[in-house]
């Protein structure tokens, strides 16, 4: 499914989980400002944990479950179930953001704190 869409029922399912109001949700979905992915995202993985609390289903039956309700593979489903977060690194001098890979090399400083450290 190369286009996600919220529908309205999806969308209150978001303004319950976010504990954002409905209409704002709405109105984002509206302007096309809300990213309609990650909210589906957001959704399979609630009702995914959802229903795996109730222990009345197993897992395949529940992503089968899932894939035929927000119309994606069940390889998306895994892959939204499985994935870790991003853990974000920051400078410790100017605060910047900065990748986990930078933030290892360089001790916790951005780049350009270490050119400010060079002594010529």
């Amino acid at each position: 499914m190369s286009v996600a869409r919220i529908y309205d029922l999806y969308a209150q399912k978001i303004a319950d989980i976010t504990h954002i109001p409905y209409p704002y949700i709405v109105a984002l979905r509206d302007q096309g400002i809300l990213d309609q992915k990650a909210a589906r995202d957001k959704l399979i993985f609630h009702d995914y944990w959802k229903l795996v609390k109730t222990k009345q289903f197993t897992e395949k039956q529940i992503i089968e479950k899932l894939s035929g309700v927000y119309n994606v593979n069940q390889r998306k489903i895994q892959y939204v179930i499985k994935q870790k977060p991003k853990r974000m690194c920051y400078c410790r001098n100017c605060g910047t953001q900065l990748s986990q890979t930078i933030f290892i090399r360089n001790d916790g400083l951005c780049d350009r704190c270490i050119a400010h450290q060079i002594n010529l």
